[in-house]
């Protein structure tokens, strides 16, 4: 997951039975070490079979490096609110297309508040990058009927 932030995809998906990588800028990283701690110490012995702590880490992850992750690729990339500012909409692109390959699905989740978020859009656009509305009718109530987004997209 991208930009961590509370972690709750990133949670949700662990808890699904991915192995998860956690990721937000180094200054957050006490916070969202915490944070995971303490929910996943809690998490991984309420459910069956029993999840482990291994299969979840945090790690560093500054969009404006030149080279992010190290030349690490995922299967899956989550994202929860990171296109809200427009000032670092070619950063996260040029971040997603480090940590994807071909085959890689990022979802990205928002909620249009006017903020610049179409910027990021845009520039998917602007470079033929295809993108999928997932149509939110098989979540809960309090989610499929807000003004939250889910959009998908592989990058080339």
């Amino acid at each position: 997951e991208i930009g961590w932030g509370p972690g709750l995809v990133g949670l949700v998906a662990w808890l699904q039975g991915s192995q998860v990588t956690l990721t937000d800028q180094e200054s957050a990283l006490e916070r969202v070490q915490e944070n995971m701690s303490a929910n996943v110490g809690r998490l991984s012995t309420s459910v069956e079979p029993a999840l482990s702590p291994a299969d979840i880490n945090v790690e560093a992850l500054d969009w404006c490096e030149e080279s992010p992750a190290g030349g690490r690729q995922y299967d899956v990339i989550l994202g929860s609110e990171v296109v809200y500012l427009p000032e670092l909409s070619s950063h996260l692109l040029r971040t997603i297309e480090h940590l994807a390959t071909p085959h890689t699905d990022v979802l990205i989740a928002y909620k249009a508040r006017g903020l610049g978020e179409d910027n990021f859009w845009l520039m998917l656009a602007e470079k033929g990058i295809s993108v999928e509305t997932i149509d939110l009718k098989y979540l809960p109530d309090d989610f499929s009927q807000s003004d939250y987004k889910i959009l998908k997209f592989n990058v080339q």
